[in-house]
């Protein structure tokens, strides 16, 4: 069977999305071989459908679905665009959702609770187990921005 033949097979065009049916990364991209090397599935589905991919360019999903080959919702740009879309869209991950966080957000609210009552900075940071640096850091709102108090 020809790749493109493969790649057809394994995408769902029921939706607005063109969703791969077939294997899947690690980090949750479709992905076939192509003459022996694993190749992304939104990356065929853009060269096969639009050309070339310039070197060093991502293909990023305007929709946001990693398993989307739909070539209307593929576009090509640095590795910047890439980021500055994840910011714009806030799909980075903050807070909780960062796999090392050692706080949570009532946590974070309850530190801030604790300066204000005049705690100093490295009590709380034992407290909380953290530096007493990041500590400074919530209660200037530089880190965990997004949560109030």
């Amino acid at each position: 069977m020809k790749c493109i033949d493969r790649f057809t097979s394994n995408v769902d065009k029921s939706g607005a999305c063109w969703v791969w049916k077939g294997s899947i990364n690690g980090k949750g991209y479709g992905q076939l071989n192509v003459n022996g090397i694993n190749e992304m599935a939104h990356r065929y589905s853009y060269q096969m459908h639009k050309g070339t991919i310039p070197k060093g360019m991502f293909v990023m999903h305007s929709c946001d679905n990693r398993l989307c080959v739909n070539p209307d919702h593929l576009i090509v740009g640095t590795h910047r665009d890439n980021m500055d879309d994840m910011i714009n869209k806030k799909r980075q991950a903050v807070g909780e959702r960062v796999k090392s966080s050692k706080l949570t957000k009532e946590k974070v609210k309850e530190i801030r609770s604790l300066r204000k009552r005049g705690l100093m900075y490295k009590d709380i940071a034992v407290r909380f187990g953290v530096s007493a640096y990041h500590v400074k850091d919530i209660c200037r709102f530089r880190v965990w921005k997004h949560v109030e108090g």
